[in-house]
């Protein structure tokens, strides 16, 4: 179809079918039921500081429960930004992928950022272990360690998207293996260590 006519089409097609395919959209993304949430949590010792606790949309964010009280949340971007903080990436989903990530967000004053991200160069140079990767390209968003997690029963088959018990299984899976805890050893050090400015806001 030539691209003429695949646009007068969907032009058609979104005047009939306006208010459907908005919804779609607006419903249609990739999520998990609140108790595969809640479930997830519960099996890895985090909690959420998603703006809104009972979906996933494409992202999802959460932290660790030690790190309640000690890391902050910025004021600035989305709500459930804190300045360190783990997300799942799910723009991928219906194509049976999921990124974790643990990344280094907005802080309100830049000098403590860079005081925060050169001890956690420290620490991970220091660890002969670490899989950390962190660098400066970004001063309000840095990814510091990113999986991609294969959404599969076992090694082979793809998992039924609606089937949530298997999602769930295999993002705990992910969360609570060696390369993953490996990961956070590192940073929870730093955190643990740092004396955050605003802690527990």
């Amino acid at each position: 179809m030539q691209s003429a006519e695949l646009i007068d089409l969907c032009g058609k097609l979104y005047r009939k079918y306006g208010p459907a395919i908005r919804m779609i959209l607006d419903y249609g993304k990739p999520k998990l039921p609140p108790k595969n949430i809640q479930e997830f949590h519960k099996r890895t010792n985090t909690e959420s500081v998603h703006a809104s606790k009972d979906s996933v949309n494409v992202f999802y964010s959460f932290i660790p429960c030690a790190w309640q009280g000690i890391v902050p949340k910025t004021n600035l971007y989305r709500s459930d930004r804190y300045l360190v903080f783990f997300d799942f990436n799910f723009s991928n989903y219906d194509e049976h992928k999921v990124a974790l990530r643990l990344k280094i967000g907005h802080f309100p004053d830049s000098e403590e950022r860079t005081r925060f991200v050169e001890q956690l160069v420290k620490a991970a140079t220091a660890d002969k272990d670490s899989n950390l990767r962190v660098n400066f390209s970004s001063k309000t968003d840095t990814r510091v360690f990113s999986k991609s997690i294969s959404l599969k029963y076992g090694s082979n088959e793809d998992c039924d998207l609606d089937d949530y018990e298997a999602v769930t299984d295999k993002l705990v899976e992910v969360y609570n293996s060696a390369e993953v805890q490996q990961a956070l050893k590192v940073i929870d050090g730093v955190v643990q260590k740092f004396g955050f400015k605003d802690a527990g806001k």
